[in-house]
């Protein structure tokens, strides 16, 4: 779908937790194929879900079309689900998804409505928009960081940056740049989006918080986030359905 509305990006934004009780980010991509099938895609890091055997999704509820403050499914990903985990094929490349689609189906067919708002794949930019962008232009980011959320409603945070570097250039030869922005553990996964003509766009997802090396065996954290490019998670969608037929039937 087409966000236009900045708080519909809460509804993108689903909290994941593992069974080392880790918490991180992830959000909703939308699929349909050409030979009619539908999928959603949880698209998140590869290293929240690396090191787990199973875990959770907390989805947002809806009654009767309407969403629900104050409510929330917990969606199983049990170790036959968790093992299906997809990792971008360049392995430099933090970023991992899996398809939630019988997850959904199944929490449907128990009579709950687990509906999460996701991003139409057709929506997400390409390589192009980020030519377009400029350093200081703001940006938006949704996430869990620390794992928190607002409990009496069961919704993420949003917080704004700012672009911190040249989006049109990969970023210490990687497909990423860095936002302006406080990241914290738990905000890995989050979703980076600038408005764009009234329409919230996709522009990335954050891998962390930028830890530099300052001294010789010395890092030091500074409020910068790296940000893996859009473009990549289109990438890593488009490989799935070309190499891994059996995990969108």
């Amino acid at each position: 779908m087409t966000i236009t509305d900045a708080n519909q990006l809460i509804f993108s934004t689903l909290k994941i937790i593992d069974n080392n009780n880790g918490s991180g980010t992830g959000f909703i991509v939308d699929c349909d194929w050409e030979d009619g099938k539908f999928n959603q895609f949880l698209v998140t890091n590869k290293h929240i879900t690396n090191d787990s055997t199973y875990g959770k999704i907390v989805f947002p509820v809806k009654e009767q079309g309407i969403y629900t403050l104050g409510r929330d499914i917990a969606g199983c990903l049990p170790e036959d689900i968790w093992k299906n985990w997809i990792g971008h094929p360049d392995r430099n490349i933090d970023i991992a998804i899996l398809n939630i689609t019988p997850i959904i189906d199944q929490l449907h067919e128990a009579g709950k409505d687990p509906t999460g708002l996701g991003i139409d794949l057709n929506h997400i930019p390409d390589r192009h928009l980020h030519n377009d962008l400029k350093i200081g232009e703001a940006v938006i980011y949704v996430g869990y960081p620390h794992g928190y959320r607002d409990k009496p409603y069961s919704l993420p945070v949003a917080r704004v940056g700012t672009i911190a570097t040249i989006p049109s250039i990969d970023y210490d030869g990687s497909p990423t740049f860095l936002i302006d922005g406080s990241i914290f553990p738990g905000s890995s996964g989050s979703p980076v989006y600038i408005n764009r003509d009234g329409q919230y766009r996709l522009l990335g997802i954050i891998s962390g918080g930028y830890r530099p090396e300052v001294a010789l065996n010395s890092k030091e954290w500074m409020d910068l986030g790296l940000v893996y490019k859009s473009h990549t998670v289109r990438e890593l969608i488009c490989h799935l359905s070309e190499t891994r037929k059996d995990l969108i039937e």
